[in-house]
């Protein structure tokens, strides 16, 4: 909602900190930095992209797809990108994948469920805070 930029200089004290004040390992804080929060920034700053440039300019798309989807697929595609990295690390015979899968949906629902109502109450009490949101695209009718 407020672009990656300002996403990933919000998200670095609590995932690097937090896990560095835990743990005291520079290198377990960067990775999760890097997994939890790089990851699913990028994933959706580029649903987000997608979804601008292929469907059309409507209020409803701007909450459904900036809030929603993107949300969403950030959840799943990095969900299913790190269930791939430790497949490939060898890491399969530690894995549950029924309940990773099921994990991730209700984890996907739910960070798509709450990054929407924001969006929509957002776009009600302070449009100007959204980095995608275009006053003269989408109130022109």
């Amino acid at each position: 909602m407020f672009g990656p930029a300002i996403a990933l200089a919000i998200l670095f004290p609590v995932a690097f900190l937090g896990v560095y004040a835990i743990q005291g390992n520079y290198e377990a804080a960067s990775q999760h930095y890097l997994m939890v929060c790089v990851l699913p920034t990028m994933f959706a700053y580029l649903s987000i992209q997608v979804i601008q440039r292929f469907i059309p300019k409507h209020l409803f798309v701007l909450i459904l797809g900036n809030g929603y989807v993107a949300a969403f697929m950030s959840i799943i595609l990095s969900g299913t990108l790190l269930l791939v990295i430790r497949l490939v690390m060898g890491e399969a015979n530690q894995l549950d994948f029924e309940g990773w899968f099921l994990g991730l949906i209700i984890i996907a629902f739910m960070e798509g469920s709450l990054s929407g109502m924001l969006l929509a109450i957002l776009l009600i009490f302070r449009p100007h805070w959204v980095s995608t949101y275009n006053e003269d695209a989408y109130m022109s009718r």
